[in-house]
């Protein structure tokens, strides 16, 4: 809910009057009530009636105003629609003449309580924004220090400049649309613009390994993939050999193979023998993620993740 100005100043002058009268009845000088001339006792019973019923309807007031301040500040310019939703770029103008981003990169958004983060093919930014109205308001903004081409740094310094312009920020369920004087970012909703794919029956091509919290990657000719397939088997490729397994997938509760994250059982691998292999760290990286016989899996888009027990895993983007 959006607070006028006016508002929020009409409830600091309804608590500091609602304060100062508090004061001015609880803690009193005596010696000052002393030098006066006794009033009527009916006067002072009235007179006391009087203050209190005063003194409660200025802390009703207050009240009041602090409710009403505190329902228009549980948004407080965070919009929960926008919350932990990402957003790719469909479409982007500059004086309403398409502009052509750079092949493979695109203008991505993320939200994330009051944190903003961007990308546009090179470098990553965060900082901190907020909603009012319509106008999203990006602030301590900081972009990471990649050494790209001149244009991924372009697109890098274009984004960034957007975001600092305070642009008029427009959500039409899973459309975004982002407005400066001369500039039009449109974007979609990621899981709309990228939805995730099905595990069984794509190929899908290593990318890099991870070990607890390092992740590598290898140079190769013909990267090593994955394929799941729906007769319960693993095929695949490991850099220098094929190999196959028995291959048990499930969400962790029901047995069957799922869409998204979930769980598997790895049985014996048979591999083909090799007499020569250019690539044996890369084929052995590769097999330890089957070394505790299962692993736990994620699927984000077109991208795998697989760890097992002991952080040890492959990822892998569907081919």
């Amino acid at each position: 809910m959006h607070i006028s100005g006016d508002h929020r100043q009409q409830k600091r002058d309804a608590s500091n009057v609602s304060g100062d009268f508090c004061r001015s009845i609880g803690f009193y000088d005596k010696s000052i009530l002393a030098k006066q001339e006794p009033l009527p006792k009916l006067r002072r019973q009235r007179d006391m009636r009087t203050s209190v019923y005063a003194f409660l309807a200025l802390c009703l007031l207050a009240l009041l105003a602090t409710s009403c301040s505190s329902d228009d500040d549980s948004d407080a310019g965070i919009p929960t629609a926008l919350e932990g939703r990402e957003f790719w770029s469909t479409w982007v103008t500059i004086e309403g003449e398409s502009k052509e981003l750079i092949d493979n990169t695109r203008v991505v958004l993320r939200f994330n309580g009051n944190q903003i983060g961007a990308s546009a093919g090179c470098n990553s930014m965060g900082g901190t924004f907020k909603l009012k109205g319509s106008t999203l308001t990006v602030t301590n903004l900081f972009m990471t220090e990649m050494g790209c081409d001149p244009g991924r740094h372009e697109q890098d310094d274009f984004v960034a400049t957007t975001l600092l312009a305070s642009p008029t920020a427009k959500l039409d369920s899973n459309d975004l649309t982002l407005t400066t004087g001369n500039v039009t970012i449109q974007l979609l909703d990621a899981s709309v613009a990228n939805p995730d794919r099905e595990i069984i029956g794509n190929l899908w091509a290593v990318t890099g390994f991870i070990d607890g919290q390092t992740v590598s990657s290898f140079a190769v000719d013909v990267p090593g993939h994955l394929v799941f397939h729906e007769n319960s088997t693993l095929t695949g490729f490991d850099g220098c050999a094929n190999f196959s397994a028995p291959i048990e997938i499930s969400d962790g509760s029901t047995g069957g193979p799922v869409k998204g994250d979930g769980e598997m059982q790895f049985g014996p691998i048979d591999r083909a023998p090799t007499a020569d292999c250019a690539n044996p760290g890369y084929a052995e990286a590769f097999h330890q993620l089957f070394a505790t016989g299962g692993a736990t899996f994620t699927i984000n888009g077109a991208n795998l993740t697989i760890v097992n027990a002991r952080g040890v895993g492959v990822m892998l983007s569907e081919r």
